[in-house]
């Protein structure tokens, strides 16, 4: 399938799955982390495993790709941050590694993060009670939604809630015993911490630096946008994350927004939500050119990307199931 300027030409949307064979897992019938070590027994390897799944952004892929390989076979720490707008991909590069290493990757939310001492179930400490970080082998700690965790925020004392979390997290990233509790510790050395965040408001603070007294516009006449411009040290900095933290990170990764022509083409590659839920729910599902162009127009708009695509088509499967329990193909 080609995008072939569908926009201005009317061209028909449609799902071919004539190279689905060519996308099948390639771990096939594998017996344990073992055999998944031989296989992907170089950084490249891990690559071309993300590459059948997730569309572009092959900087955050080859960083990812290096990390778990540095975990799985170097015995090294990588810390680093990966960047970029909700449906950006940048937390499914975690889950399709995490797909092939359940028990070295564990995948957790940082928004709701509470400083020892303070209300809230939620704690660093907590974090680390997996059975994985248990066992004293390289592990990989990815915190979602980690720029909600950074960014500032004071209580009716006047304590700075962000600052006192990022305290806490310093230690962890300097590698330390964590005391679980009854004998239970857990080395932090062990394991490499990967910040995933939009950021969204420093980025849009960004473009409105550099629209500046060009009226939003560059000098070729494009609107300056969000992300058009990467983050760096200096603007995390400014965010409030503090400079010990940043020192300690050695990989901060941008990935792009993806826009409504890669979202065409996600459709049809092997990380489309369509053969996700495919597989999910063990039916096929065929999609009319309409919505497919209402799908991927809104993915764009709207921001939520890919995980809006699937959550959409999700609904639409549930509701034709709830009706018809025993049907195994659908058209939306």
């Amino acid at each position: 399938m080609r995008y072939d300027d569908w926009t201005a030409e009317g061209r028909l949307w449609y799902v071919d799955d004539s190279d689905a064979e060519d996308n099948d897992d390639v771990c096939g019938e594998l017996d344990g982390e073992a055999d998944l070590l031989r296989q992907f027994d170089r950084g490249e390897k891990l690559y071309n495993y993300l590459d059948k799944r997730i569309w572009k952004q092959n900087e955050a892929k080859r960083a990812a790709s290096i990390i778990m390989f540095n975990c799985l076979h170097r015995g090294r720490r990588s810390n680093a941050m990966f960047i970029g707008p909700s449906g950006c991909g940048k937390t499914y590069i975690w889950r399709c590694l995490q797909e092939l290493f359940p028990e070295r990757i564990e995948i957790v939310d940082g928004s709701n993060i509470t400083p020892d001492g303070w209300s809230g179930k939620k704690k660093w400490s907590n974090l680390l009670l997996s059975e994985k970080f248990l066992e004293g082998r390289q592990t990989v700690l990815v915190i979602d939604e980690a720029d909600k965790m950074f960014m500032p925020k004071t209580n009716s004392r006047g304590e700075n809630w962000s600052e006192i979390i990022q305290g806490e997290v310093l230690k962890m990233l300097e590698g330390t015993y964590v005391d679980l509790g009854s004998g239970v510790r857990v080395d932090t050395s062990m394991i490499s911490f990967v910040f995933c965040g939009a950021f969204s408001v420093k980025s849009e603070e960004i473009a409105e630096k550099k629209r500046g007294g060009s009226i939003g516009f560059v000098k070729n006449n494009r609107e300056v946008k969000a992300y058009d411009a990467p983050i760096e040290r200096k603007n995390l900095h400014d965010f409030g994350i503090m400079t010990e933290i940043l020192g300690r990170i050695r990989r901060i990764v941008n990935l792009k927004p993806m826009t409504e022509k890669d979202f065409f083409h996600m459709m049809d590659a092997a990380c489309s939500p369509i053969r996700k839920l495919e597989e999910e729910f063990g039916v096929e599902i065929s999609l009319m050119p309409e919505t497919c162009r209402k799908l991927v127009s809104e993915a764009a708009e709207d921001g939520e990307g890919i995980r809006g695509m699937e959550n959409k088509l999700c609904v639409m499967l549930e509701d034709a199931l709830y009706e018809e329990e025993d049907r195994r193909h659908f058209v939306f």
